[in-house]
């Protein structure tokens, strides 16, 4: 997923080792508190996918700066210069406010709202809207014993998404790019 596409409880970053390589589909857990209740599946554009491999090679390099490299379970961090040394900083919604407000002063949901309106706009059905996003409250559960809800469909609508997604992204200009540590 690109970044802004979830909300996070816990961090709304997955490891792209999670990611299936081929379909870009992943599962995503990031609205709960750890009971997986709110986990679904999402797809990852490609170029955000790209993205997250050269972002991953990048943490693997700051190894040698003696800070962590991205795993499953903290797939990123923001660094923070506590007197002369670099500190990692967990990514959560209150950590993205706080770090980045002075370069990107939108709320850390920003993403999604606008991702959600531009799917909405290009005939999303909202069912799919809300599964996509963790929008459901117990007994109306996309997995429930007695739900109607199609997850072919539901692949078929974030395959639909992703081109959607894919143009607006190019209409931001957003093109994935290597960094290193020196």
């Amino acid at each position: 997923m690109p970044v802004g596409w979830h909300e996070g409880i816990r961090t709304p970053y997955v490891h792209p080792r999670r990611i299936d390589p081929e379909t870009r589909l992943v599962t995503i857990a990031d609205k709960d508190n750890g009971t997986d209740y709110k986990r679904r599946l999402s797809i990852v554009l490609e170029t955000a996918y790209r993205q997250m491999q050269f972002y991953d090679r990048y943490l693997e390099s700051l190894e040698c700066l003696g800070l962590p490299r991205g795993t499953t379970k903290v797939p990123c961090y923001f660094l923070k210069l506590r007197g002369t040394q670099f500190v990692s900083v967990i990514v959560r919604p209150a950590t993205i406010k706080l770090l980045s407000n002075e370069f990107f002063p939108f709320p850390p949901n920003f993403g999604r709202r606008l991702i959600r309106t531009e799917l909405s706009e290009h005939g999303i059905a909202p069912e799919y809207l809300d599964a996509w996003m963790g929008h459901w409250f117990r007994g109306e559960e996309p997995f429930g014993a007695h739900s109607t809800f199609s997850y072919s469909d539901y692949i078929a609508c974030l395959r639909a998404s992703d081109s959607v997604l894919s143009r607006l992204f190019d209409q931001f200009g957003f093109r994935p790019f290597a960094l290193e540590a020196r």
